[in-house]
């Protein structure tokens, strides 16, 4: 079931509603880091897939198959991007991101404080301007302030309009409802990738497995309901992932019918039901 205009503004109302004062306050210490714009990378990967790891509990076992579809040559031209949480699961075995996308305003530094810093310095982070200033305190040291670009979300209620200012920073994308979604609108719109590839976007879980290095496990989360997924089982379904969900997959038809983008999803599990045929990632 696709997503009502309704839904969607009464999303971003909540949001900002609960955020608003961190985002500020994240706007008035990261505004000093900014100093790249969307046209430094537009259009940087146009002729490559973009293999795209959210966080999701398929995280480990869609990392193997990507190394098997690489190392056989089914997967080639590629590029590697991350969500913040997947950084370091992602290096820890043996793949390089070249880029990491952050939005949360709130996510703690520990996911990031102990990565090596040879994996930041080759990996440009994609930052919402109100996004954690720990996380952009930490790339610049150990990278540089040019290595970090920036976005902001143009939403139904037009909050960029008051972020924008705090940060003097005005580039905006669609908005995307979780930073997965961000780093797939992202990967189309500024980095010009016309064949784009989900992994571990499950949005759910089961058997405690909240996230995809296994080590965390979530049984009460707000709004929490049970749902079958793409393969007939019962999972748990947060209201919030339930709605990112919906916002992706009527993603999905609008890149194609605007970019002419095709967006294939690879993680075998969830509630995602977008297209996962091999052939279509060949090149």
């Amino acid at each position: 079931m696709g997503l009502h205009e309704t839904q969607v503004i009464e999303q971003s109302k909540l949001a900002y509603k609960v955020w608003k004062q961190l985002w500020e306050n994240n706007c008035e210490q990261n505004f000093r880091h900014i100093k790249t714009s969307h046209a430094d990378i537009l259009n940087k990967y146009k002729n490559k897939t973009a293999i795209l790891f959210a966080f999701g509990p398929s995280l480990k076992e869609n990392i193997a198959e990507f190394k098997r579809l690489s190392d056989s040559g089914k997967i080639d031209n590629y590029v590697i991007g991350c969500v913040d949480k997947a950084f370091i699961t992602l290096c820890d075995n043996g793949v390089q991101p070249d880029f990491c996308v952050i939005a949360d305003g709130s996510i703690s530094d520990k996911w990031i404080i102990n990565a090596n810093p040879e994996n930041i310095k080759k990996c440009n982070l994609i930052s919402n301007v109100y996004a954690s200033p720990g996380w952009i305190k930490f790339w610049a040291k150990h990278s540089c302030d040019e290595n970090i670009f920036w976005f902001l979300n143009k939403d139904n209620i037009n909050t960029h309009h008051h972020f924008g200012p705090k940060a003097n920073y005005f580039e905006v994308i669609e908005a995307a409802s979780n930073v997965g979604n961000t780093m797939a609108v992202f990967a189309i719109k500024i980095f010009g990738s016309r064949k784009v590839v989900l992994y571990a976007y499950d949005y759910s879980w089961k058997n405690g497995n909240y996230y995809g290095n296994g080590n965390h496990v979530r049984s009460n989360v707000l709004g929490t309901n049970r749902e079958i997924d793409i393969n007939g089982d019962l999972v748990f379904v947060s209201d919030n992932m339930k709605f990112s969900a919906d916002w992706l997959t009527r993603y999905v038809e609008y890149a194609y019918q605007n970019y002419g983008a095709t967006i294939i999803n690879r993680t075998g599990n969830g509630i995602l039901d977008v297209r996962s045929e091999l052939h279509e990632i060949q090149i």
